[in-house]
């Protein structure tokens, strides 16, 4: 049954993506499988191109690659280093370069999108070293910026980690945290889930409790169970989302930690509504947000 609460940007933009599965059932495919259908069906999201004002690729001595966007009218602000969603085991700079384009254009900040490895293949504490080794060297590479981390979905989970270890790294350099639709609980007997969890928005309980089986991480890869220093947080959550209420958890905690924390729910949006700007208006103001939140800060 479907919610009378869901924007109607965000229904075309769910009857569109279904329109482009394959027949069958994605998450019964071999992973390469999963890799390759997820990678063709986010082709689609990503045409025509955001324009902003120069994108270039390189290499970090860490072994990650990283794109940067430049923004042709970029405001004072932090490098927001971006970090994509996907269940920690699909997606890549391309999957994503769209939800990028869209923080560099309307937040107005420099955005670097990180490659960072993907589980299975990796465990989840190198993949959060690796994040961390790859953002300590940016800091280096920029010794007078700022930076701020930012992710959805599994790639918030991952910001949230590496932003832990970072505080101690960089001190005052790190001057925010942003969580769109973050998986931020290992959790799955919340309300969000009972109401959501078939699936028809998208993101279900049965496919999140497959990619935690994939990132094959202990209770220490649980949100909940940090308890070090976090910058300045935006916590963002979907209405619509199974993740909504691991959002609204994980905020009350860094609130109670102290941590200055802001947190919003977008009314009628499910997950992974920033990767569907084709057809959203809303991603626009979401990433504006983010800007404004970020800017604040420095």
């Amino acid at each position: 049954m479907i919610d009378s609460r869901l924007d109607p940007e965000m229904a075309e933009a769910l009857r569109l993506n279904a329109g482009l599965q394959p027949p069958g059932d994605r998450d019964a495919m071999p992973l390469a499988e999963q890799r390759k259908v997820f990678s063709e069906t986010r082709r689609f999201w990503n045409e025509p191109p955001l324009p902003v004002g120069r994108v270039s690729e390189s290499m970090l001595r860490t072994g990650v690659a990283y794109r940067r966007y430049v923004p042709a009218d970029a405001e004072p602000g932090p490098l927001l280093v971006y970090l994509h969603g996907g269940g920690w085991v699909v997606g890549t700079l391309d999957t994503h370069d769209c939800v990028a384009r869209a923080l560099c254009r309307h937040a107005a900040l420099e955005v670097c999108s990180l490659d960072y490895p993907l589980a299975p293949e990796t465990p989840f504490e190198q993949i959060v070293d690796a994040i961390t080794r790859s953002v300590s060297e940016l800091a280096q590479l920029e010794p007078v910026q700022r930076i701020a981390l930012c992710g959805d979905s599994a790639g918030a989970h991952l910001a949230v980690f590496a932003a832990a270890r970072l505080a101690g790294l960089l001190g005052d350099r790190l001057v925010g945290l942003a969580s769109l639709y973050g998986v931020l609980a290992r959790r799955d007997d919340l309300p969000s889930f009972a109401a959501f969890g078939d699936g028809r928005y998208g993101l279900s309980t049965q496919r999140m409790r497959l990619y935690w089986s994939l990132l094959n991480a202990d209770g220490r890869a649980d949100p909940l169970s940090l308890d070090g220093p976090l910058p300045p947080t935006l916590v963002v959550a979907a209405e619509l989302d199974v993740l909504r209420d691991s959002s609204h958890l994980f905020a009350a905690g860094l609130v109670r930690r102290g941590v200055s924390t802001v947190c919003e729910t977008q009314a009628g949006m499910a997950h992974a509504f920033m990767g569907y700007g084709r057809t959203i208006g809303r991603v626009a103001q979401c990433a504006g947000r983010v800007g404004a939140f970020l800017r604040q800060l420095t």
